[in-house]
């Protein structure tokens, strides 16, 4: 502990650190330049007489959209920012405001005043230039003498999506001096892990764990270990899946437990309850009570867990399942999954069976002690009712 507590603070003492960079410009047009990256070049010239600043951004490993911009936050938060960007698909260079993580929170700024603008991509290589007022009322003060918070940011394409790079650097704009407050993105693969083993979890295995609880009758003696083993993998895939993302998360210095709804609060709260309530399972069953003898009434403590320990298991698979949900639509959202259509349908159809499979049952069980049906009848009536569910999810 004390070792990575020691650690931690020199990486970021490292990456706080100031770094001295050479204002000279390779491009006579802009006095000033600093490499944000070895692909990311950021020129500018800060006009004293217009009050204005004359920038350009150069990329030079892609054709692909770009950002600059200023963060009102000393330690870089991309909400709030105000940008420059730029969109070769549409050839569109505007100002924008950043009110959430999500491309739909990239919302354009009240005054579009950009002047001299212009967004090129060809060549493998990307280029935006723009003339912006240092200081513009209700948007965020440029100081051309001092510190500014700047935003960097390059996408995947020439159309506006989550971005492939991320920068923010604390640059002052006269002796170019700057250091480094943020520099990654969150890892795709992380991400899609991460749902994976959620899917797996939440969808086939807690699911299938409840299901052999439930036709215990009918497999036999063996029903309480393939349940506990079944409800011991997906626990751990869930422990696995949350060491992953946490991690990732941890490491780009994002907060895993944000509960804004404008970022990944909804996900994070859902999870937190599903997974609160998976918690509850696990201590039932470890802690549960003797069955009583044949033929005496059980405990008042027994009567509690046959009351609680399957309410609870059907209650954490129904909250998993918006978790879920809301997570896959936020990876869609900030493009880490190009179709979320494919890990939807991995989590409905199981789930969708599993709960049709449970109101077969519930009713069966009805009908049966009133000797109303078979149990032949009952398995032919789930079969034609699994039948019908898939004829129904794949649609004509």
């Amino acid at each position: 502990m004390v070792t990575h507590t020691f650690f931690s603070c020199i990486f970021s003492l490292l990456a706080l650190s100031a770094k001295s960079q050479n204002c000279t410009s390779d491009d006579p047009r802009y006095e000033n330049q600093i490499s944000v990256n070895p692909d990311l070049s950021f020129y500018w010239t800060i006009d004293d007489v217009a009050k204005t600043l004359d920038g350009r951004l150069h990329y030079s490993a892609g054709e692909a959209w770009l950002a600059v911009g200023w963060s009102a936050d000393p330690e870089g938060s991309m909400i709030g920012s105000e940008v420059v960007l730029g969109l070769p698909n549409s050839n569109e260079v505007s100002k924008r405001v950043l009110e959430s993580y999500t491309v739909q929170g990239v919302k354009e700024a009240n005054q579009q005043t950009l002047t001299g603008t212009s967004i090129v991509a060809s060549n493998g290589e990307t280029d935006m230039t723009f003339v912006k007022s240092l200081d513009e009322p209700g948007e965020i003060v440029i100081d051309a003498t001092g510190i500014n918070t700047l935003v960097f940011a390059v996408g995947s394409s020439g159309t506006l999506g989550f971005h492939s790079l991320f920068f923010i650097e604390n640059v002052n704009l006269a002796s170019c001096e700057s250091s480094t407050v943020h520099t990654d993105s969150m890892n795709p693969d992380a991400v899609r892990i991460h749902a994976i083993l959620m899917i797996c979890a939440w969808a086939y295995l807690l699911p299938s764990g409840i299901a052999v609880a439930i036709f215990k009758e009918q497999i036999g003696p063996r029903w309480f270990y393939i349940h506990q083993s079944l409800q011991f993998v997906a626990v751990l895939m869930m422990i696995i899946a949350i060491s992953i993302i946490v991690n990732e998360l941890n490491r780009v210095g994002l907060d895993h437990m944000n509960m804004n709804p404008t970022t990944f609060g909804i996900h994070t709260i859902l999870g937190v309850e599903a997974l609160t309530a998976a918690g509850v399972q696990v201590v039932c069953g470890v802690c549960r009570p003797h069955k009583s003898e044949l033929g005496k009434s059980p405990t008042p403590a027994r009567k509690l867990f046959d009351l609680v320990h399957p309410s609870m298991g059907h209650l954490s698979v129904i909250l998993a399942f918006f978790a879920v949900l809301s997570g896959i639509e936020h990876a869609y959202d900030f493009s880490y999954i190009g179709q979320k259509e494919k890990y939807i349908v991995a989590l409905l159809v199981p789930l969708s069976l599993f709960f049709l499979s449970n109101v077969v049952w519930t009713i069966w069980s009805v009908l049966k002690k009133r000797g109303a049906v078979t149990t032949t009848g009952a398995l032919v009536s789930m079969y034609v009712l699994a039948i019908l569910l898939a004829v129904a999810m794949n649609g004509p």
